[in-house]
């Protein structure tokens, strides 16, 4: 029951631009990942999604930065177990690429279902102006949901592979009234507090009509928020994306196209031909199987010493 608490209360805290079905796919799994320790992730999931790469063409080098896993402000329990992409890191990514003389153009690789409202809006302005240094191209290589779609609709030109999926224009919080379940178990929580709503929207009780509009004003504000910045990168009104955006729903790469969410179909080599580069394929971002292999193999070498450090057979 206490674990229970502690991931609704990891979904409660935040505001989320995220598909609600991956999310709720990772907290099912994540107990299971918290079981066997998956420290390796911290630092290859995060680390590599942040790792710009080059792609070097004719007229000079393209910067490829992907955008992989769930996109926080800055490395989280999301991120620890399942990799991820930092706000402020791809920040720190952007801000080289655009400085750097050598690059000519910048393409963004992802594949991630969204993520926390913190930090998304700030580095969505960042990707604004960017594009106005140099060319900018978000390719949506799996998915590219909510907080990724947030920030890939800033870019010059958006580009979904075939099999991509894209939308879920939409932020939520989730409040998790568990009050009954306490009861059950003779449990009773207590608030002393200094401040009328200062606990309001707490587990332990009912979500008050207040603390609901409350809830509700922020979570409006943020989505009219999310769906300002989409019609600027798009080039098109609120009222559109309102209305034909899905309004949450996902597309496929072709109703995207027909939404007008995306402008061509294609892939991330197809956009770095457009620049006359291609990419490196013996340099790649560490994927997720690729680190939890390597959990699984540090947690197997760990059993094998010896409190004095010799190798067991």
């Amino acid at each position: 029951m206490n674990e229970n608490v502690a991931l609704q209360r990891v979904l409660s805290d935040r505001i989320w631009a995220m598909h609600d079905g991956s999310l709720r796919a990772m907290l099912a799994e994540l107990p299971a990942r918290m079981a066997i320790g998956a420290a390796p992730l911290a630092a290859g999931g995060v680390l590599a999604a942040a790792r710009t790469q080059r792609a070097v063409g004719e007229t000079g080098a393209v910067a490829v930065i992907p955008i992989r896993g769930v996109i926080e402000r800055s490395p989280g329990l999301f991120s620890y177990y399942f990799g991820g992409a930092s706000t402020e890191a791809l920040t720190a990514a952007l801000r080289e690429a655009v400085a750097d003389p050598g690059i000519t153009a910048i393409v963004l690789d992802i594949d991630s279902p969204g993520g926390t409202v913190g930090g998304v809006m700030e580095l969505a302005e960042e990707l604004a102006a960017a594009r106005k240094e140099k060319p900018i191209t978000a390719v949506a290589s799996g998915m590219m949901a909510s907080a990724a779609y947030w920030l890939g609709a800033q870019a010059s030109q958006v580009v979904a592979a075939p099999s991509s999926l894209i939308g879920s224009v939409g932020v939520y919080v989730l409040h998790e009234d568990v009050s009954q379940a306490l009861d059950n178990m003779g449990v009773k929580m207590t608030f002393l507090s200094y401040g009328d709503n200062k606990t309001e929207g707490n587990p332990y009780e009912p979500l008050s009509e207040t603390a609901r509009e409350h809830m509700q004003e922020m979570v409006n504000a943020h989505g009219l928020a999310f769906e300002k910045a989409v019609a600027r990168g798009r080039r098109t009104t609120v009222e559109e994306v309102h209305s034909k955006f899905g309004r949450g729903r996902l597309f496929t790469a072709a109703g995207a196209l027909n939404a007008g969410m995306a402008d061509r179909i294609g892939t991330i080599d197809d956009a770095l031909a457009k620049h006359g580069a291609r990419r490196n394929l013996a340099t790649r971002a560490v994927s997720f199987v690729d680190s939890l292999a390597s959990t699984v193999a540090a947690s197997n070498a760990e059993k094998t010493k010896r409190v004095d450090d010799e190798d067991l057979p």
